[in-house]
């Protein structure tokens, strides 16, 4: 959505005002490779939405449906970090041998691509959300999220021009989001049924 993509690009636009078109142009091109991980994350996300929404339809409880947010959560974090992992090895050299000019982004890249991998924390607890008519909560976390990384990103910028440790404090932003929407499914169901895992094998 629109709050989603303000998230992951607001540290561009701050970097464009403040430091100029050029250097912007050379952290979008990190920010544009990094953000192959949210794309990774999405579509392993969609291919359980529906197992979730089925759960949430049928008789599962909430501490049962939060349960398996939680697990679905966890199993994105451990492949966006696989993922991650083989990007940072597999990135630098690609570049230094294809598009050399762009070498100085590859830090960049590799610290957002692994900042993008900590929005897996609370991709299973947004699925929830939206697969339970509580989509809403998940808006209201995107916005704080856009307030907490703006204001990251400018502090950042006024004590230092170094892109790598800019794009840490938006990883501060993406990081602050999955934590919102982790607190708002949990508020909105309760306690995890930690039962569901003895229980049933992982789907």
């Amino acid at each position: 959505g629109v709050l989603f993509s303000m998230v992951t690009s607001v540290d561009r636009l701050i970097i464009a005002k403040t430091l100029g078109l050029a250097t912007s142009g050379l952290y979008g091109v990190a920010a544009l490779a990094a953000g192959s991980a949210i794309v990774f994350q999405q579509g392993l996300a969609m291919r359980f939405m529906p197992h979730l929404a089925e759960q949430a339809a049928g008789h599962a409880t909430r501490g049962a449906l939060l349960e398996h947010a939680g697990r679905l959560s966890r199993r994105l974090v451990l492949w966006a970090l696989a993922y991650a992992l083989a990007f940072a090895l597999a990135y630098p050299p690609v570049v230094r041998w294809f598009l050399p000019e762009y070498v100085p982004s590859t830090r960049v890249a590799v610290v957002l691509v692994f900042a993008c991998a900590g929005l897996g924390i609370g991709s299973g607890y947004a699925n929830l959300l939206m697969a339970t008519g509580a989509a809403i909560k998940y808006v209201y976390a995107q916005a704080a999220a856009v307030v907490v990384t703006s204001v990251s990103v400018a502090v950042t910028v006024h004590f230092t021009h170094r892109l790598a440790l800019i794009a840490a404090a938006s990883g501060v932003g993406y990081l602050s989001l999955a934590g919102m929407v982790v607190y708002a499914a949990k508020r909105e169901f309760g306690t995890p049924d930690r039962s569901v895992s003895r229980r049933e094998p992982a789907s």
